[in-house]
């Protein structure tokens, strides 16, 4: 079992989590640590699946798709009908994801688009499409400036799942900042001020994982 040098729990807890978490869910854990590609952590992944059992949702928006864990993650709990769009920046993730989706036949139920982020969320408001479960899980200086339009996307009394919202822990103190991480620091504490104080919106922080943020949007 691979613990990552920085996490905000104790070592001792998040190895007692992952003990409980199953098997499965570590094997593209496992695989994308050791590529060094951006991934959830175990125990958010399991978060993830049990919030799309219970949602059931029909449409789910991912952002940030590395190399497909979290879709696959997700596809296994989907209903029937359910579809998931979810967009990657990065060709060689989006090659490894979209290869992992067609050795897995899951093609017909995840789309996988290669692009910016910002990009895709704009174009997406613009069609007035609508999602009832999105995942927030891309670059972290993006969530600030994605937060108007994935608020605009989500149905009314859809879940909305942000990844990495303490980061390391220094969201929540500044004794453990880095210089280089202050920009990033400073958008995510903005985030989290606007999804917590957003009256449409209803927000809980979990410090699981990286910390992840869960909101549900109101129905108007």
């Amino acid at each position: 079992m691979k613990i990552e040098d920085q996490h905000i729990n104790f070592e001792f807890i998040v190895r007692y989590i992952r003990e409980l978490v199953s098997d499965d869910i570590f094997v593209l854990y496992d695989f994308a640590v050791d590529k060094n590609i951006p991934v959830a952590k175990p125990e958010t992944s399991k978060l993830l699946y049990l919030l799309t059992l219970i949602k059931r949702p029909e449409r789910v928006l991912e952002i940030g798709t590395g190399v497909g864990s979290s879709s696959m993650i997700m596809s296994k709990a989907l209903p029937k009908n359910g579809k998931i769009l979810t967009v990657e920046k990065n060709e060689d993730n989006y090659n490894e994801a979209k290869k992992l989706f067609s050795d897995n036949n899951v093609s017909d139920k995840i789309e996988i688009i290669h692009g910016d982020a910002l990009e895709a969320l704009k174009k997406l408001t613009e069609k007035n499409e609508k999602f009832d479960f999105i995942f927030l899980d891309g670059a972290k200086l993006q969530y600030l400036p994605s937060y108007p339009y994935i608020k605009a996307l989500l149905t009314d009394n859809g879940v909305w799942i942000s990844d990495n919202v303490l980061y390391r822990g220094m969201i929540a103190t500044d004794e453990l900042h880095e210089k280089r991480k202050r920009t990033i620091i400073k958008s995510l504490r903005q985030f989290l001020y606007k999804i917590s104080h957003d009256k449409d919106l209803q927000t809980v922080v979990i410090p699981i994982g990286d910390g992840v943020s869960l909101t549900v949007k109101k129905e108007i």
